[in-house]
């Protein structure tokens, strides 16, 4: 049916050669055919994410970013795309972002059963942000999956 999230270790497979998770390292990222293509976006200093084409992850069509923590894999942001991108805020709507989450919500439950998702690796969660307007599923590694 093709990639997940794999609750056991965290780990996503993003495309068939590159899996990531909590010990995923920055340099490893950058040296996969996915970085050629990734958007960088400006963070703080210790910080640094890339916003990825669109991926097909079990079965949804997802935009990704990464968030690294010191060069290790911090967080992993998907969000659910149709088929055509807004072309701006003037096509946003609290409604189709509230479908979103839901639709985020369902996804999850067929993958993982029922929430909370509480691992010891970290933590997956279906967030509705109301001050950026959007959804998303966050994936959040803890701090100690680096060593």
């Amino acid at each position: 049916m093709g990639r997940m999230i794999h609750a056991d270790n965290g780990e996503i497979e993003l495309v068939p050669t590159l899996r990531v998770g909590g010990r995923t390292a920055e340099a490893t990222f950058l040296r996969s055919q996915l970085a050629h293509r990734a958007k960088a976006l400006p963070l703080d200093p210790g910080w640094s994410a890339y916003r990825l084409d669109r991926l097909n992850i079990y079965g949804r069509s997802f935009r990704v970013t990464l968030r690294f923590r010191q060069g290790c894999l911090a967080a992993v942001e998907l969000y659910q795309v149709g088929a055509v991108s807004k072309l701006s805020w003037d096509d946003w709507s609290g409604e189709e972002e509230n479908a979103r989450k839901a639709d985020h919500d369902t996804w999850l439950v067929s993958l993982l059963g029922p929430p909370p998702y509480t691992y010891g690796w970290g933590s997956i969660r279906s967030e509705n942000d109301p001050l950026g307007g959007y959804s998303v599923i966050m994936i959040r590694y803890s701090e100690d999956q680096a060593s």
